[in-house]
């Protein structure tokens, strides 16, 4: 009988251990079309849509990052997403949406929301849509060897812009890195496309786009991760330019 009660008695506090860690279990939150735009907060969110190129060429929410769901590279780029951002989902219908709630949820995302009914239910709202589909990059996008790119990090005060044509951040940042570009001619600008560069992200330690990065004789003097404004970068450029 004892062994039984103990047997009895482990089951039971093996069931209320479950509970406990399904409760704290994270998970996403499905939301309305009025719902998902309350929610949304252009400072810390991020709008993700997933459709291909000809759904989204067919009018899409505004400001939204694009990543393909069907891409080979789909896993790759929603991991280099800023895991502190609020992230909204949404597709055709909310299928494909669904599933990469989970998997952001997997991944250590904590706030995510999902378009219920997709862009479909958004259209039948009425809501604002943009129809020109564009992925803006910076003024000037240079394909760099490793070796002309380790010379430049070696040899120039350098300011780093680390990004992807796909990241809505990214084409918010990068008419500031132009501008920055224009106003500073004394200090080396380059702009790194991580899908082409996915090594650049390790080797200086970052796991997400936007980055900018500050350098001198290859040392990293500051780093940011995520929006900056204009007038940030430039203090902090001129704060090291002073000291150099």
């Amino acid at each position: 009988m004892k062994s039984l009660d103990i047997i009895f008695l482990f089951f039971l506090l093996s069931s209320c251990f479950n509970t406990e860690k399904n409760e704290d279990k994270l998970t996403f939150v499905n939301l309305e079309a009025n719902d998902f735009l309350a929610e949304y907060n252009a400072e810390n969110s991020l709008i993700l849509d997933v459709r291909t190129a000809g759904e989204i060429s067919q009018g899409h929410i505004e400001g939204a990052t694009f990543i393909d769901f069907y891409s080979e590279k789909f896993e790759e780029k929603i991991k280099i997403i800023n895991k502190d951002l609020n992230i909204h989902v949404y597709c055709k219908s909310s299928g494909r949406s669904k599933s990469v709630s989970e998997k952001l949820i997997s991944y250590g995302f904590k706030n995510v929301f999902n378009l219920d009914g997709g862009f479909d239910s958004w259209k039948k709202e009425k809501k604002f849509i943009i129809t020109e589909y564009t992925n803006k990059e910076p003024e000037e996008s240079v394909i760099y060897n490793l070796d002309s790119l380790n010379y430049i990090i070696e040899n120039h005060t350098t300011l780093m812009y680390i990004y992807t044509k796909w990241c809505s951040p990214c084409r918010k940042m990068s008419p500031i890195i132009d501008q920055i570009k224009l106003d500073f001619n004394n200090i080396k600008v380059i702009s790194i496309d991580a899908d082409i560069y996915p090594e650049m992200l390790k080797r200086f330690q970052s796991s997400s786009v936007p980055t900018i990065l500050f350098l001198e004789d290859s040392k990293v003097l500051w780093k940011k991760n995520g929006l900056s404004s204009y007038k940030e970068l430039v203090e902090s450029i001129n704060e090291e330019v002073l000291v150099l």
